[in-house]
């Protein structure tokens, strides 16, 4: 493992209304990735989760298919979704981490200071995405602000509760991440 890249939290956006606790999604339709986890947390929180692929959300929002979606500040401004869901609740339900591999096996085959440097290399890479990353964050807030998008924080412990079930269902999903996992009662 060379580094992390952090790829953002998710974050509720809609057509309708400030989301500040779970209560608030109820009877809106929001997208999800295709994914059974993603499906089962939209759905808890009392939602309809609506399955559909990332290129067809801008369309689906502007036709009135579905009523929001779910992803980082990043994506919904740079994909336009703030022109036709103009609230963002800052729910940060979940993180994204991408992470830079190298084949142990190749990696070892290299010469110590190769090795070295490339471990380096890896975590300035790191320092430097966690960067641009924040940077481009705070950028597409004032953009999306200055388009009239509305942002709010929401009950976080409200959510954990929700999330609780969904989290003890799928623990097993999760695999070694578990363990970071929340205890789910």
């Amino acid at each position: 493992m060379l580094g992390f890249f952090y790829a953002g939290d998710r974050n509720f956006y809609n057509r309708a209304r400030a989301i500040q606790a779970p209560a608030d999604l109820k009877g809106l339709r929001i997208r999800v990735p295709q994914s059974i986890l993603s499906i089962d947390m939209i759905n808890a929180l009392g939602a309809t989760a609506v399955p559909l692929a990332t290129n067809d959300i801008g369309s689906a929002l502007k036709q009135g298919l579905i009523d929001g979606a779910e992803n980082s500040v990043i994506f919904y401004a740079t994909e336009q979704h703030l022109l036709h869901a103009p609230y963002l609740s800052w729910s940060r339900h979940q993180h994204g981490i991408d992470v830079l591999l190298a084949s142990a096996t190749w990696l070892a085959q290299r010469p110590a200071g190769m090795r070295d440097a490339i471990m380096e290399a890896g975590r300035l890479a790191q320092e430097e995405q966690i960067r641009l990353w924040t940077a481009a964050t705070e950028e597409k807030i004032t953009l999306a602000q200055q388009q009239g998008s509305r942002f709010n924080d929401v009950d976080a412990a409200a959510f954990r509760k929700a999330l609780a079930k969904v989290i003890s269902v799928h623990r097993e999903t999760f695999g070694d991440l578990a363990a970071l996992l929340p205890n789910a009662g």
